[in-house]
């Protein structure tokens, strides 16, 4: 929910059309596995680790050194994460909530050999429906907002 507010609140206030928050997506890839294992107060020790590190490393000037950071190391790590993200929702998109692993690759794995052993098609249908909208979204109504459009 705080991350669905901030982004209204920067959408309106941020005077960009185009606006960018924070990292909300990458963010998933270090809280789920953390809420899976620790509870919701592993996020408040990981909240405050980050919080701790954001300041040594904003003393240290660290964030001067970025752009030298190789366009292939960022494109890289910004899809390893829509990778994790991605099988972090294949449960969900196949209707299965209780898939085992502590990895998600073993959990999407576990997901789709539940799916195959008792499809419900209608998870998979919704997902299909909702990810076709995205990537037809833009095209169709261009004055609507669409995640893909930009």
């Amino acid at each position: 929910m705080t991350a669905v507010v901030a982004e209204i609140v920067a959408a309106v206030f941020g005077g960009s059309n185009i606006q960018v928050s924070g990292p909300t997506s990458a963010m998933t890839v270090v809280l789920v596995p953390v809420v899976h294992e620790h509870g919701v107060p592993g996020v408040l020790m990981v909240g405050m680790l980050a919080g701790i590190a954001l300041v040594v490393l904003a003393t240290a000037h660290v964030g001067r050194y970025v752009r030298y950071l190789p366009v292939p190391v960022i494109e890289g790590f910004t899809a390893g994460i829509a990778v994790v993200i991605t099988l972090q929702q294949v449960p969900a998109a196949l209707g299965v909530s209780d898939a085992s692993g502590d990895k998600v690759w073993a959990s999407a794995t576990d997901a789709v050999q539940r799916f195959s052993a008792h499809p419900h098609l209608t998870p998979l249908v919704v997902s299909l429906a909702v990810a076709a909208l995205m990537l037809i979204g833009g095209r169709w109504r261009p004055r609507v907002p669409s995640p893909s459009s930009a």
